[in-house]
């Protein structure tokens, strides 16, 4: 295969996102998402997409492609959602095989970061032979679930999956519904808190409201007695958060937090230690420390009766006495100083992972670890690695179960719902308490929920996991043989699988700090290999090639440890970040010293230097293990533009060239938490090669670069191929800008100077390993790489900018002034003069133009010095003019628009008159000022007489009016006049 690919010149891409749209959302169908909670799911259709795509030569015919995908037979399958329908492997195997003269598999597809699966499942359900690694050992049994046993077993799998999830609910229904009333469903469990001013017995809760539109709970307080009772109410209550009810004395959260942490512990504590006098002589206490507030039933909400009271005690005194025999099967291990996700509960006082739970909570998960340990054990020894099969998918199921049966979830009024932990995750990046928390329903019947093994049609799903497999098997049986899943460590990637041997990689990598997988999922992992341990122990799972063929790759872990391996993890860890404080590359007068700052930085693991070191390594890995014409894809998003710098600084510095760049989406509207703190849906899928088709350069020199009318076409078109793949994509105006930016970094990869290649090391006292002080890489190799990562970084990533954020700019104008309805041969004219301002303005404008895409006019310290240096200005200095003004202390920047003119033309007007931009600003505050009661003809006459301005400063001025936002036309007086001024603006500039 040689030459460009498909991919480098088409995707459909209106289509695919539309059904990614609906992947996404919250619809029936079964999705890999329902096996197992993982943080972060790519969408199929895009996956697919792009796999094929890279496969295929670029002049394919399209029609053809969209019909490979399945884009034209979305008619027949639910929601007419292009994952659901199953591509005709028979007919890609005829076309590959005569356009590229090769068996489907013998191609190989690649995903070394491949977390939930979506990558690799689409690329084996293409026909290819596909490789899915992973770090983290959780994630390792999701793929080998999703990919591995489905193409093994088959139908078959699912049928003896549930079959035994029927056997697992019956027993259950005999062993577990004592627990329960019949009626119950889920339950609100406050935690109840002694007052310390008056001892007073409280319910701490964060709200009465049960749904969006009631009911409510009623809470009576006897103030006499220093006691409650419960109601249900259809009007709304009276309720004060952390104030005494009886005594009205403030409650701090952190203290009633830390007060019931140590009695829950205390309690665990005698149920652990099997002492049943005492367990019974601690009821009163059990009861006023989890509060069964209310019970939800199929007839609507209920106070908690003394049967809810006396069953949760019941379950209580089971622990107690059941303790010995239960020991082994509850995950008692310490939560690991490390883990950051579960930091909030540490510094509560929580330690153990049990301790995540209430004591019937303990009692059910330990008896239902202990079945299905029993189980794994027993078709472990019947039917071999089938048996394993089958019971990683019971342990999955109690995974799911008890991500909503902790004490860390909440009730969700708006949709009378429990919030499950790995919405609290979602939120917060953290898992901490809410004030109340819930149980989970009847456990016969939360398990059927979680299995669904009655469901037969894939619409009637509401999120089992019997309905995935179904679909699974349907879909990759009989391809047992094209899947491998590996736990490895990514940097590793051509030491596994040698080199020059794989078509595509196709990976999703971690954004710098948006998700800590490892922390997360330490909390599933206790489940797992409690359950699985008798397939660990036979060698079934976690092989190192004693018994079978090695899958593990991961250096210094092993599966009977309570903690997933977290060295070489490739995030950013918040936690890292005060490490770099004082070793600002600022501090670095010349290139040697700046190369020890960097490399020393790199060294400091989970830093955001170390995760580009990290994300180099693997680029050179996957560089070695790609074919001499095979293709890298990165799916990849933020919001920060030094985070595509980062990741495409990485990219560069191992040799890779960006072809290509589509703008995809990939994230649910409703996700909790943004990107970097913007509402951020959309990924950019980069397209990559051996460093292919590149603009040689003899110069590190900014101002040389710039005017290189070469590097400005490579950066300027990538940028106008990611604003275009972004229009189509449907993204938001602050998303295609920050998708031109990246864009324009991704142009920048194409520039190379061979000096890099070729250049001797400068010498110094110290030998080149001592200067560069590290030994997982070469020294050379780390020199080169900090070189690269320099030269990209103050050189390449500021010329990106300037010419992403300028092409931004040129089209905004061309947009605004179109929609304003001026002709086209003005347009040009303005174009022309808006773009030739002095240096000044130049960089006033280019600032402005971000701010148009963020909720506040200002921009970040760094980014704005960043565009100013290209220009040869810098922020102080617009500061100076009139143009920019400090934000407090903050390290961020305020374009001037609107009352502080008015304040600068009373002190200082001959500052604004410096400069084109603040002449056009002095322009507009004048026109705000005149009365709009005359034709705008005779006021721009006026005007003309009154303060003579250039059509330079009438064109800037026009700009700005048509893109200043209502609050910043206000602020300059400007509201409903604001027509009549940019009729005088245009009167002006034709006059």
């Amino acid at each position: 295969m040689h030459g460009k690919r498909l991919v480098e010149e088409y995707l459909p891409l209106t289509k695919i996102n539309k059904s990614s749209e609906k992947e996404q959302s919250f619809i029936r169908v079964p999705k890999l998402s329902n096996l197992h909670p993982w943080p972060a799911r790519r969408p199929y259709a895009n996956a697919r997409a792009l796999t094929l795509a890279s496969i295929l030569p670029q002049d394919f015919n399209r029609d053809l492609f969209n019909e490979l995908i399945g884009l034209n037979n979305t008619s027949n399958v639910p929601y007419e959602i292009v994952y659901l329908v199953q591509p005709d492997r028979d007919k890609i195997a005829e076309i590959v095989k005569e356009k590229l003269g090769k068996d489907l598999k013998n191609i190989v597809i690649v995903d070394p970061m491949a977390g939930g699966g979506s990558i690799p499942l689409e690329a084996l359900r293409l026909g290819f032979r596909t490789v899915a690694m992973e770090y983290n050992p959780v994630a390792y049994l999701i793929l080998k679930a999703t990919l591995e046993y489905p193409a093994k077993y088959g139908e078959k799998l699912y049928e003896a999956v549930k079959a035994e999830t029927k056997k697992l609910i019956n027993w259950a229904l005999e062993e577990l519904r004592k627990y329960y009333p019949e009626d119950a469903m889920n339950y609100i469990i406050a935690r109840g808190y002694k007052c310390k001013s008056c001892g007073g017995l409280i319910p701490i809760i964060h709200s009465t409201k049960l749904g969006k539109d009631g009911p409510y709970i009623r809470l009576i307080f006897d103030k006499e007695n220093k006691g409650f009772t419960v109601d249900i109410s259809s009007v709304e209550t009276e309720f004060t958060r952390l104030r005494c009810p009886y005594c009205n004395a403030p409650i701090i959260e952190d203290v009633a937090l830390r007060d019931w942490v140590s009695r829950h512990k205390r309690l665990l504590e005698i149920a652990l230690s099997g002492n049943f006098k005492q367990a019974k002589e601690s009821i009163e206490e059990l009861i006023q420390t989890h509060i069964l507030l209310v019970k939800q039933t199929e007839k609507g909400f209920v106070v908690a009766s003394k049967e809810d009271v006396d069953k949760f005690v019941g379950a209580y005194l089971d622990l107690t006495r059941l303790v010995e025999e239960l020991r082994e099967c509850i995950p008692s291990d310490p939560i690991s100083e490390k883990n950051e996700v579960f930091k909030p509960i540490i510094d509560l006082g929580l330690k153990n992972w049990h301790e995540l739970f209430n004591p019937r909570q303990l009692l059910i998960l330990a008896k239902l670890i202990g079945y299905i340990k029993e189980k794994v054990k027993k078709l472990t020894e019947e039917k071999g690695d089938f048996g394993i099969a089958i019971n990683i998918y019971l342990a999955f199921g109690l995974n799911k179960l008890t991500n909503f049966n902790n004490i860390t979830t909440t009730w969700d009024d708006s949709t009378k719902t429990i919030r499950e932990l790995m919405d609290h995750y979602a939120r917060t990046r953290k898992i901490g308490f809410g004030l109340e928390y819930c149980e989970a329903k009847r456990i016969d019947l939360a398990l059927n929920w979680v299995f669904e093994p009655h469901i037969e049609r894939p619409s009637a799903t509401h999120g089992g996991i019997c309905p995935v497999i179904k679909l699974l098997c349907s879909w990759i049986e009989g391809l047992g043989d094209r899947i491998e899943v590996f736990m490895a460590d990514a940097m590793k990637i051509s030491e596994i699988l040698g080199e020059k041997c794989v078509d595509v990689v196709n990976v999703d990598p971690p954004y710098f700090d948006q998700h800590n997988y490892s922390d997360l999922s330490e909390f599933f992992w206790q489940i797992l290999r409690l359950t699985l341990a008798p397939a660990i122990d036979a060698g079934y799972l976690f092989s190192r090639g004693e018994r079978r063929k090695a899958e593990v790759f991961v250096h210094g872990w092993n599966p009977i440890l309570s903690t997933v391996p977290r060295d070489s993890e490739i995030i950013e860890r918040k936690s890292a970040k005060s490490l770099i404080k004082g070793k600002s590359l600022i501090k670095g007068n010349g290139l040697n010293e700046k190369i020890k700052i960097i490399t020393e930085r790199m060294k400091m693991s989970h830093t955001r230097d170390w995760y580009v070191r990290s994300m180099y390594s693997f680029f050179r890995g996957a560089y070695k293990t790609l074919k001499d014409d095979g293709v890298l894809i990165v799916w990849f998003t933020h919001s920060d533009p030094e985070a595509w710098e980062g990741i495409l600084s990485a990219l560069y510095a191992a040799g890779f060239t960006v072809t290509k760049v589509w703008t995809i989406k990939t994230e649910m509207a409703e996700r909790r938490v943004a990107l970097a703190g913007s509402a951020f849906f959309s990924s950019l899928a980069i397209i990559a090669r051996k460093a292919h088709e590149r603009v040689i350069v003899g110069t590190a020199n900014i101002e040389e670069l710039l005017m290189n009318e070469e590097v400005k076409y490579a950066i300027v078109s990538s940028t106008v191929d990611a604003l275009q793949s972004a229009e189509e994509s449907g993204a938001s105006g602050y998303e295609k800008y920050i998708m031109a930016l990246a864009g324009a970094i991704a142009g920048a990869t194409r520039i190379w100077n061979p000096i890099f290649e070729s250049a001797p090391i400068k010498q110094t006292t110290e030998t080149l390993e001592e200067f560069i002080g590290t030994r997982d890489l070469e020294a050379k190799d780390i020199y080169k790489l900090a070189r690269l990562l320099l030269f990209f970084k103050e050189k390449l990533y500021l010329v990106a900018l300037y010419h992403g954020v300028s092409r931004v700019l040129e089209g905004t104008i061309k947009e605004v002034f179109t929609k304003a309805g001026l002709e086209k041969t003005l347009i040009d004219k303005m174009v022309n003069d808006i773009l030739s301002v002095d240096r000044d303005s130049k960089a006033y404008l280019l600032l402005w133009m971000t701010t148009r895409f963020s909720e506040e006019p200002t921009i970040e310290y760094d980014f704005g010095e960043k565009i100013c240096k290209v220009i040869g200005t810098n922020l102080n200095r617009l500061k100076n003019l009139g143009l920019l003004e400090a934000k407090g202390r903050e390290s961020k920047r305020r374009v001037v628009y609107g009352r502080q003119v008015a304040d600068l033309i009373k002190r200082r007007v001959e500052v604004l008159d410096r400069t084109v931009s603040g002449m056009a600003l002095r322009l507009t505050k004048t026109l705000a000022e005149i009365p709009a009661t005359e034709e705008a003809e005779k006021v721009a006459n006026y005007v003309r007489t009154l303060l003579p301005a250039s059509r330079q400063v009438v064109a800037v001025s026009l700009f700005l009016l048509l893109t200043a936002k209502e609050e910043e036309l206000e602020s300059f007086g400007i509201k409903l006049n604001k027509s009549f001024i940019e009729n005088v603006l245009k009167a002006l500039y034709e006059g």
